[in-house]
């Protein structure tokens, strides 16, 4: 073989020959977030929350290939809200509804510590997805208070 074939392999076909191959990559670990910032930029949300933690999940599953455009990110929300601020956010999102339910993937539930090894199974009353979103590049699929936390999954364009 020769040594640009060679090379071409350990490019494209993810083959390690001495040095770190440049097509394949790890999923790289989800960055647990806990500042309220951007979220309050999309979300219709009290100006102090005493507790976030967020993730936002790619949808684009690297192959080694030219990655795809990313069009949105998934992001899962766990807030703790004191008594003050539930009275806050339910004046900018209104009451809850009835009973919904969610899953978390693994990997975010693990990155939110609410699961070690499993899904996240949220549950609990819901807020009207309108009511909950910012504006047109925040796609709210499911916010939904349990006990003092609010828990939410939306898509961010």
């Amino acid at each position: 073989m020769t040594a640009n074939f060679v090379r071409i392999l350990s490019l494209v076909g993810c083959i390690p020959l001495g040095m770190a191959p440049a097509g394949c990559k790890k999923h790289p670990e989800l960055q647990l977030r806990t500042d309220a910032g951007p979220l309050q930029n999309r979300l219709r949300l009290p100006s102090h929350i005493s507790s976030v933690r967020w993730v936002a999940v790619s949808p684009v599953k690297d192959s080694g290939w030219i990655p795809p455009k990313i069009e949105f990110y998934d992001i899962y929300a766990y807030l703790e809200l004191n008594q003050d601020e539930w009275a806050a956010f339910q004046s900018l999102a209104g009451p809850p509804g009835a009973a919904a339910s969610f899953e978390i993937p693994e990997a975010p539930a693990r990155a939110l510590k609410l699961s070690t090894d499993t899904a996240f199974h949220a549950e609990g009353l819901s807020f009207t997805p309108g009511s909950v979103s910012a504006g047109p590049k925040s796609d709210v699929i499911g916010c939904l208070r349990m006990k003092n936390a609010l828990v939410i999954h939306f898509r961010a364009s």
